[in-house]
């Protein structure tokens, strides 16, 4: 057998093999195990990953010893981020408070050292086992179509066909395959990303080709159907976690896929990047969690960030049109521009971000009807580097609005009015090659709020000729009570913030290594605060988590783990697929490697307030590893572009 025929030959069986795991993971649950969900799942990943690291060593003694091919590792640049997290891990467990629990994990959730360790193969599988184009779009098509299929279950749940019988009412929150719906929210909302950037990409690559092949238009079809179809399970299953992710990764997305971020080089990029970050969450913490009502310990910070990113914003605009003009970078300050653009910063802030109804009905509506078509009209005339500022802001409000579009007609309209705008500012003097791509972005802002939107209408216009309201789709009202309780998680007490206050004592306690793995339900009932059994209802008094999975892991493994974990390893990944997608900023391969990212970053946003389970977590890694995979692997970098960025 030749060496062609032989990596032919492993090529399928890695495929196979992973798309097992990428299949079978957020599908596969059984009532015949007490645990119905993680144990299930958490088998499945150990005996697929233990047979594919069987084959991966098989493979690699075949070639050493037929001298087919030299068996030495590539690096995939986190190899020494993720050595030291194991070995943080070894020796939190070492010295861990419960030895047993800190190696097989506690009950359920099976965290221990043996995961941990699993997990970490399961990145270097991916990022190592991928290799080609067509492996990619196995892996790709296996997580969104068995995610879609969970999705169909999902919209059964919610109209209250089930073949389960389950001991809470799933109509009110669906849950489909995994064990939570805030879990499952989160998974979902890992996939939405995936499934657009997917669909970028054929559209891209789709002028290589001679001939239109017949399958493409059928397959952006379906790749789109089942997109909807996961984002309206994130709907139905409402977390607003997932959703605080969920709007700052596609807020990233739509920054890249759009080109609107700062591109004259790696350096620049990466600080644009984690600035833009920043500002993102700068702004959620005015905008949607209030919290500048504190004082102005937070309000002037706060205003100094979102000040000083429009500010760089701008410069970093002027200076990547001058070169990509080819003029010097050195651009002079030109002091209308910088007036103009605070007026039209004013003007937004007037609009989107103050809440006039405080004033009253009446002069709330001449406000809007002055104050919107003023923007519009300003926003189709901007040219340049405002427009460039100005397209940012429209995409950071556009998504901090999403979730709040269906509270009432004025939230309706405003969002309708960015839509509008991002249409001036990204379709106008829009080349061909580029249309296609575009209107798949628009046609999913608009999607993203019909499917809130639609379900609320009839209640809307119920309350235009009565005070009661009507809706017939019980996960509705589920959703507009926590829209509307972010200020109160935010600033009131909860049993979550109860969690989190525990902590201080933990961490003083166990600050260098932690009290080891998987030991937070051991450990709590010694720092249980006395509020949080009466916040919490009485029915719970020792959670096996903290509801973050940052306070989780320096509890867990104290302030080194924390450090190696968040600081170098997610870090360290975050900054090679900035930089990779710098490399391949006009290659296709760009907005899966944008989807990928972002799906990540959903996870990152919503365990701020939740925390990991297999399912998650396993997509999670699956992502880190597959974004290696694209920016490490030849195949994928040296892709032949026709243009169509």
């Amino acid at each position: 057998m030749t060496k062609q025929q032989l990596d032919r030959l492993f090529d399928i069986i890695f495929t196979v093999l992973l798309v097992i795991l990428v299949v079978g993971i957020p599908l596969v649950f059984t009532s015949l195990t007490r645990s119905v969900f993680e144990v299930n799942k958490l088998l499945l990943l150990r005996v697929v990953t233990i047979v594919t690291m069987s084959v991966w060593i098989i493979r690699g003694l075949l070639y050493k010893d037929n001298g087919v091919a030299e068996f030495r590792w590539q690096k995939i640049g986190l190899e020494i981020p993720l050595l030291l997290w194991v070995g943080v891990n070894i020796v939190s467990t070492l010295f861990s408070q419960n030895l047993r629990l800190s190696i097989i994990g506690a009950y359920d959730r099976w965290e221990g050292l043996i995961t941990i360790v699993n997990y970490v193969v399961l990145i270097l599988m991916f990022a190592k086992l991928v290799t080609k184009e067509k492996m990619v779009h196995w892996v790709v098509g296996g997580i969104l179509v068995s995610t879609g299929l969970s999705g169909i279950y999902g919209v059964m749940q919610s109209l209250g066909m089930d073949f389960m019988n389950w001991s809470v009412d799933p109509t009110q929150r669906v849950f489909a395959c995994i064990n939570n719906p805030v879990h499952y929210c989160a998974y979902v909302g890992m996939v939405v990303p995936l499934g657009i950037g997917w669909l970028l990409y054929l559209s891209a690559t789709q002028d290589r080709f001679k001939f239109m092949p017949k399958w493409i238009v059928p397959a952006k079809w379906i790749i789109f159907f089942l997109t909807v179809i996961i984002y309206y399970n994130q709907f139905l299953s409402y977390s607003r976690a997932t959703w605080l992710g969920f709007i700052a990764a596609m807020t990233l997305f739509y920054l890249f896929v759009n080109n609107n971020m700062d591109r004259r080089s790696e350096r620049y990029l990466l600080v644009d990047f984690f600035f833009t970050c920043a500002a993102i969450a700068a702004f959620y913490l005015t905008d949607i969690f209030n919290l500048h009502q504190k004082g102005l310990v937070v309000a002037v910070p706060v205003s100094l960030v979102l000040a000083l990113y429009v500010l760089y914003s701008y410069f970093g605009a002027s200076r990547s049109l001058s070169k990509d003009s080819g003029k010097t970078e050195k651009v002079p300050i030109d002091l209308k521009e910088l007036a103009i653009l605070a007026g039209i910063s004013l003007l937004l802030f007037l609009t989107y971000v103050l809440d006039l109804s405080r004033f009253g009905l009446l002069v709330e509506s001449i406000l809007y009807l002055i104050l919107v078509p003023l923007f519009l009209f300003v926003s189709f005339h901007l040219k340049d580097q405002l427009k460039q500022v100005v397209s940012r802001l429209v995409i950071i409000l556009i998504f901090a609005k999403l979730q709040f579009i269906a509270i009432s007609w004025t939230s309706i309209f405003l969002y309708t009015s960015l839509l509008v705008a991002y249409y001036f500012m990204e379709f106008r003097n829009t080349q061909p090659q580029w249309l296609e791509k575009r209107v798949w972005l628009m046609s999913f802002l608009m999607v993203f709020a019909l499917v809130i939107v639609a379900p609320s209408l009839p209640s809307h216009i119920a309350k235009l000729f009565a005070d009661k309201s009507t809706s017939s789709l019980t996960a509705l009202s589920n959703v507009q009570d926590k829209v509307s309780s972010y200020e109160d998680v935010a600033i009131k007490g909860t049993a979550r913030t109860s969690m989190w206050k525990s902590s201080v004592g933990w961490i003083k306690d166990f600050w260098l290594i932690g009290s080891g793995p998987d030991t937070i339900k051991y450990m709590y009932p010694k720092y249980r605060r006395a509020d949080y059994g009466i916040l919490e209802g009485g029915h719970n008094f020792t959670p096996d988590r903290l509801h973050n999975e940052y306070l989780n892991t320096i509890a867990t493994r104290g302030v080194v783990g924390f450090v190696i974990y968040y600081g170098l390893v997610i870090i360290g990944w975050c900054v090679l697929i900035v930089k990779g997608e710098y490399l391949l900023r006009r290659n296709p391969y760009r907005y899966v490697l944008l989807g990928v990212f972002s799906g990540a970053v959903v996870y990152l946003g919503q365990v701020l307030f939740n925390f990991g389970v297999v399912a998650t977590l396993f997509l999670f890694y699956v992502y880190l590893g597959l974004g290696l995979a694209i920016v490490r692997h030849p195949d994928f970098r040296n892709w032949e572009s026709n243009g169509n960025t």
